[in-house]
């Protein structure tokens, strides 16, 4: 006996990076930003933001950038010519609703021999959830993370490029029991499955999840019949561009 199953093109989606809403920076406790967001969006190496002699939180310096929803695991830097060489190590903050919070899972793909923004890269965090508030900075309510460092930094370091590292909606109105054909130009680190409302979180806060390959297939097998949203993560590549389907009948 033989089994078929046809599978309708679901469409081409890009997974993985997206761009800030704001990135400012601060030398004053926050009492003044300036605003660099055209520059390290506008994929131009001849602009950037300066962050040489940047110092510590304790006295007035951080970077704030801002998001359209808290579906962010990280950031990418691609930084200028000029890098940090001062030993310094990188903080990341969310706001909880009442403070400045530390992230977990910080890994700093940027850090070379204990030197943050050394060289370009990635990044990475754990998603704060639920306890991710959107708060006023700069006169704009947004999602928020603060970035900030240990010590100062040397005395001329730009920042080309500032971009998001996400989860990406790929499919809305899924039953579960669905099969999801992947078939992407990177592997996906983890897909994701539920409702809007419980989202941003960790994969058990999102009923489910699975690794996936170039080309994977994974079955949405919880227990119900409405899984909502499917969301995708590519991990540490730089993005996909993936062509996903799902089978009918």
């Amino acid at each position: 006996m033989v089994f078929s199953a046809k599978f309708r093109i679901q469409g081409t989606v890009t997974v993985g990076e997206g761009t800030p809403l704001a990135a400012l920076k601060t030398v004053d406790v926050g009492a003044n930003y300036t605003d660099y967001t055209s520059q390290v969006t506008d994929g131009s190496a001849a602009t950037n933001m300066p962050l040489g002699a940047l110092d510590t939180v304790a006295n007035g310096d951080w970077v704030i950038v801002r998001f359209g929803s808290a579906n962010v695991r990280g950031l990418r830097f691609d930084m200028g010519t000029n890098v940090n060489a001062n030993a310094a190590t990188l903080a990341v903050e969310f706001w909880n609703g009442t403070a400045w919070t530390a992230v977990s899972g910080l890994v700093d793909g940027t850090a070379i021999g204990g030197a943050t923004l050394a060289q370009d890269g990635t990044v990475f965090f754990s998603y704060p959830g639920s306890t991710w508030s959107q708060n006023t900075v700069n006169g704009t309510l947004g999602y928020h993370i603060r970035v900030s460092v240990s010590a100062l930094l040397s005395a001329v370091v730009d920042v080309n490029e500032l971009a998001i590292r996400g989860r990406t909606q790929i499919l809305d109105g899924v039953s579960r029991g669905s099969t999801l054909i992947f078939m992407s130009n990177h592997s996906a680190e983890a897909i994701y499955w539920g409702d809007e409302n419980v989202l941003p979180g960790d994969v058990a806060q999102d009923n489910g999840g699975s690794l996936l390959s170039q080309g994977g297939v994974v079955t949405i097998d919880d227990a119900g019949t409405y899984v909502g949203q499917i969301w995708a993560d590519v991990g540490s590549t730089s993005e996909a561009t993936a062509i996903v389907s799902r089978k009918q009948g």
